[in-house]
Order: C-alpha cells, then structure tokens, then sequence
C-alpha cells in the first residue's frame, strides 16, 4: 500500500511540474510554423545573394519573338517553350538582366515558402530545390499552379503551355468524374493558345518541330534516364487513380514524372505535394454549390 502511495505522489509531482511545460506547448506549437517559414524564407535569400549570375532566367531574359527557337531539347542555350511563354516573358525584359534574375529566383523561393511552410530551411538544403533557384528554372512556378489549380482549374493552363505532357495531371478529373473542372482547364488553355497562335503563327510551327525533334534527342547531364515512352503511362494511371481515390497530393508528382526530360532539378516539384490542398478543393466544391442554388432556385 505504501508503494502504491509512493507512486501515486510521484506521479502527481511529475503532473504538477508538467502543467507549466503543456501551458508553454500551445503557443510554442503555434509560433514555431511561421517563426521556421521566416527563417527559411531569409535564408533563401541569403542563399540566393550568393549566387552566379548564369543560368536559365538569363536566357528567358534575352528571348526575343524575332527567332526564340535555335535547338532542341538538352542542347545549350535552347529554348523550348511554348511562342505564348515567349509571349509571356517580353514585357520583363525591359527589366536589366541581373533584376530580372534576382526576381525570378526570389518569386521561385516565394512560392516555395507557400508551398512548404516550415519545411522551407530543410527543403532548401535538398539537392533538386537548391539547384532549381541557382538555375533559375520554372519547376517551382509550375508546382504552384498546379496546387492554386484545385482552386482555379483555368491555371493547369500554365503548366501545359510550358511542358504541355504535365496535362496528364488532368487525368485526375476523369477520375474523379469532375467534367466541369475538366472543361475550364482545357477552355483556358485552348483560349490563350488560341490567342497566341493568331500573334505568331510561324512560332507555333517552329515550336512543332522543336518537339518532334527532341522527342529521340539522346540527353546527358544531370538528367534521370527513364524514356518519356515509359515514364507518360506510369504518370497516367498514377494521376487517374488519385481522381479515384480523391488524393490530390499525387496529381504533382504523376506531373513531375511526365516531366518531357526528367531533369534533377525537376524533382523540385515534389514540394507540390506537402500542403493540404483539401481546402481549396472543398472551397472550388462550395463556389459550384453556390453558383447552381441561384440557377435551382429560379427553376423553382
């Protein structure tokens, strides 16, 4: 009976002593995200400050409409984006050369720190994130449009006029038998392709025969060697069957393996797939509810 005694007072001690410590973990657990997102987001920037000047943007900076296509694929210097992301691109290159850079790495770090929140410092210390912002890539830009996407279905037009085999993402509409989603996705992309090709329709062409051409160009680098032949079908199903099973967490990496070249620094898209996205899937679900009750109301 003593012992038992003994422990019971043993343990009340610990619980008295540990109130103090469980008034500190609410606020410590509510501070904690954002104080760690800040101080990812700073050291992105320190990272960034010390970087060379060379890389992607600097090439995105000096694209013209006069003649942006002069190789394909894993050529140096190439091109091979869409004539409407050269369209896109024209009103920055007012900008000098080292701004225009500076910015983009900074929005690059910027969507990131949305997309990983605290997890920013460590995924900064990750090989494909830090590559990305040092080559000033588009990886990250296309991994936020496909999460802003579950909110605003017209963005997957982003992705696709930039690698346009990412529009196997869509497949996640078909199963998740969301036609209507589905529809504006295809209509934005279709509407400003459509747009573009009556600028510059000679580019379009071009464009064609960059693709055709790249399709059996032989890569090397720092490049994953699994064929697109392969990698597309393995995509596919993986983005059907996150529609299926409503995992919309998949659909970014079903994107990242349709990647056309399956660069290191592509593997960067995988942060797509850290924030909880059900909110704005249940917030695009309530604004369709929103837009028929009008419609059933006046029926009535």
């Amino acid at each position: 009976m003593t012992a038992v005694t003994s422990v019971s007072a043993s343990i009340a001690t610990i619980a008295r002593h540990g109130e103090p410590l469980r008034r500190f973990a609410g606020p410590a657990r509510r501070v904690l995200p954002p104080a760690l997102t800040v101080v990812g987001f700073l050291f992105g920037l320190l990272m960034i400050s010390g970087m060379a000047l060379r890389t992607d943007a600097e090439l995105f900076h000096s694209i013209g409409l006069d003649r942006p296509y002069t190789g394909i694929v894993g050529d140096d210097g190439a091109f091979v984006y869409s004539p409407a992301f050269a369209q896109a691109l024209q009103p920055l290159r007012v900008l000098p050369v080292e701004w225009f850079v500076t910015l983009w790495r900074v929005a690059e770090l910027s969507l990131l720190t949305i997309l990983a929140g605290p997890w920013t410092l460590l995924l900064l210390l990750v090989v494909p994130v830090t590559a990305e912002l040092m080559e000033a890539q588009v990886h990250l830009f296309l991994a936020a449009a496909i999460v802003a996407a579950w909110r605003w279905p017209g963005l997957w037009a982003i992705p696709i006029l930039t690698k346009p085999t990412l529009g196997v993402g869509l497949l996640f509409h078909v199963g998740a038998r969301d036609w209507r989603s589905l529809r504006i996705a295809l209509a934005w992309t279709a509407a400003i392709s459509l747009v573009s090709l009556a600028m510059v329709s000679a580019l379009w062409m071009e464009w064609i025969k960059v693709l055709a051409g790249s399709a059996s160009h032989q890569l090397s680098g720092p490049v994953i060697l699994i064929p697109l032949v392969v990698r597309l079908p393995v995509a596919a199903a993986l983005a059907w069957y996150a529609g299926r099973r409503s995992w919309p967490r998949l659909v970014p990496i079903a994107a990242m393996i349709a990647l056309p070249a399956l660069w290191i620094v592509g593997l960067s898209m995988a942060v797509a797939a850290i924030p909880d996205v059900r909110g704005l899937r249940a917030g695009r679900v309530a604004e369709r509810r929103s837009e028929a009750e009008p419609a059933g109301a006046s029926a009535a």
